[in-house]
């Protein structure tokens, strides 16, 4: 495990301080904590961003794809009346 060192204000440490004795735990377990589960909850929400892109790009691509197969159906159909018309 590192050690780190920051500054809180006095408002800040004195709440921290309190809740701590309160609860009967240190002050290092719940910054630990806090600063766990803040970093988990923005690796979700990158991690769900991502996934969106991901998913965001991949629905244009089949929107893509479906554009240019109904391009094709009606280009076929064209051809068959135009074949229809020569008979």
């Amino acid at each position: 495990m590192k050690r780190i060192t920051i500054d809180l204000s006095e408002e800040i440490y004195r709440e921290l301080k309190i809740r701590c004795a309160t609860a009967g735990v240190t002050m290092a377990d719940v910054v630990r904590e806090l600063l766990e589960r803040t970093l988990k909850i923005k690796n979700v929400d990158r991690d769900f961003t991502e996934s969106m892109k991901k998913i965001e790009s991949e629905s244009k691509e089949i929107k893509d794809v479906m554009k240019e197969k109904e391009a094709s159906r009606k280009r076929f159909f064209e051809g068959l009346k135009k074949s229809d018309k020569k008979l």
